[in-house]
């Protein structure tokens, strides 16, 4: 389905259930790992990030389940087609090198600049012994990427999109979203919001020429986590 919205029986009160329920969620777990509470059940940036993962799953779980039941939409209605994605073995794996490769080069080459600063990645690629061994952990931040991904893209593109879409041009309504976004996230560090701001776009122009399939934007916002993430600012990008 194109836009969620242009569907009659779809009205504000379902937009401002979505939004709680991602506010709720998401507010809950911002306060639990700024607060002192966290001293007791965050131990570490980690565990805060597989909280993050946890609430974005709920999330998930929640609006395929409200709009299915509900409304009776399928997976393909809210953007999850996989029959008519063609994605083969060779070029998803082609799609992880290439990203891998080029994130692998940019942490060795900063690690040997020793740069510092907002520069903090779950580890630095120096040896080929620390690349193998960290590779369970990328595998883990990937897999919670995928899952944090499919929330949060459904919420650009099925919710916040759709709505823009409604009363501007395509193009308007993207832009619009990509700035957004970022208070959905409470995210104010401006250098963030740029990052974050240029993701949405990209993804967004993904979705668009998808034929509205979520899958390719998600793919692409894994990746785009996964990268920053594990290579670039640590665990701090999304907290």
């Amino acid at each position: 389905m194109e836009n969620l919205f242009k569907d009659n029986r779809l009205n504000y009160k379902d937009v401002l259930i979505i939004l709680f329920i991602w506010s709720f969620l998401f507010i809950t777990v911002f306060y639990l790992n700024s607060s002192e509470f966290a001293d007791i059940i965050i131990i570490n940036d980690f565990l805060a990030f597989m909280l993050k993962t946890i609430a974005s799953a709920v999330f998930s779980a929640v609006f395929y389940s409200y709009f299915n039941l509900i409304y009776d939409f399928s997976l393909k209605d809210l953007g999850f087609d996989f029959k008519n994605f063609n994605f083969s073995i060779s070029l998803s794996a082609a799609f992880f090198v290439i990203f891998f490769i080029s994130a692998v080069l940019i942490t060795y080459t900063a690690a040997q600049a020793n740069i510092g600063g907002e520069f903090d990645p779950v580890y630095r690629a120096d040896s080929l012994k620390s690349i193998m061994s960290g590779l369970p952990l990328i595998m883990i931040i990937l897999v919670s990427t995928a899952v944090i991904s499919v929330a949060e893209m459904f919420l650009v593109n099925k919710v916040i999109f759709a709505l823009f879409e409604l009363k501007f041009p395509a193009v308007i309504a993207s832009v619009l979203t990509a700035l957004f976004f970022p208070i959905m996230l409470l995210e104010f560090r401006s250098e963030k919001i740029l990052i974050l701001f240029l993701a949405v776009l990209t993804a967004n122009y993904i979705y668009r020429l998808s034929k509205n399939s979520l899958v390719p934007a998600v793919l692409f916002y894994t990746a785009y986590l996964t990268n920053y993430i594990i290579f670039i600012y640590g665990y701090d990008f999304l907290l």
